[in-house]
């Protein structure tokens, strides 16, 4: 009678362990829209597999995942859409980035005038791109932090023309390099997106984000506006 404890615990062992591979394996066999035709049959077949005893059990687990996945879709579209409005912001930025710097470089008056014309208005389209951006579910605190930090940096790139235009060389490039950096730490937060949620950037989108980091990240560490402005289509 001593063993008779064991003998009930180890069966009650083996039932959570299969508990718990059911369970994971239920998710698994969740039908996604990206799915291949092969995947999708053999998730089918695969749940005939798990027999008519789990059958309640599967479906359970099979429709809590579903809507999981749903949401985690949802949302990833969602954020998708803040950043896809953010980048083209920052692509905006950057040809002002060109148009300041051709203006330094400018030899008359007229020149000057034209080109700081030029980058002022593609900072205000900058801005105006993220006044398009439409808050939705619970992100709302995102596009709120994207909005105001691409209209943080639009200030500090003004704020680099004014002192240009003063002759105060090195406020300028204090302004340039801190606007550049918070460039930077906003694509290192868009990434974190990505990060969080599969269904935001596919691998493509990843790799691009990070060039275009990369080039922003470069221009932190340069005089002012010796380096051309990054490239990037998005």
């Amino acid at each position: 009678m001593k063993n008779f404890p064991k003998i009930i615990e180890f069966p009650l062992f083996i039932l959570i362990i299969c508990f718990l591979i059911m369970a994971y394996s239920c998710k698994s066999l969740v039908v996604k829209e990206e799915d291949s035709a092969s995947d999708k049959a053999g998730k089918v077949f695969g749940r005939v597999l798990l027999g008519v005893g789990t059958l309640g059990m599967s479906e359970e687990y099979i429709k809590d995942y579903g809507k999981e996945y749903e949401q985690k879709k949802q949302a990833g579209t969602i954020l998708r859409n803040y950043s896809l409005h953010t980048l083209l912001a920052i692509e905006d930025i950057g040809k002002a980035e060109e148009q300041i710097a051709l203006m330094t470089r400018a030899n008359n008056e007229d020149r000057i005038k034209y080109h700081l014309v030029m980058a002022n208005n593609l900072l205000d389209n900058a801005v105006d791109k993220m006044k398009e951006l439409k808050s939705k579910g619970n992100q709302k605190d995102i596009a709120k932090r994207f909005k105001s930090t691409i209209e943080d940096i639009v200030n500090k790139k003004k704020q680099l023309i004014k002192y240009w235009m003063k002759k105060e060389r090195g406020a300028a490039l204090a302004y340039q390099n801190l606007a550049n950096e918070e460039i930077v730490k906003l694509l290192d937060g868009i990434l974190s997106l990505g990060i969080s949620n599969e269904y935001v950037f596919s691998q493509d989108d990843t790799y691009k984000i990070i060039a275009i980091r990369e080039r922003w990240a470069q221009l932190t560490k340069s005089k002012l506006l010796k380096q051309p402005s990054p490239k990037q289509t998005f």
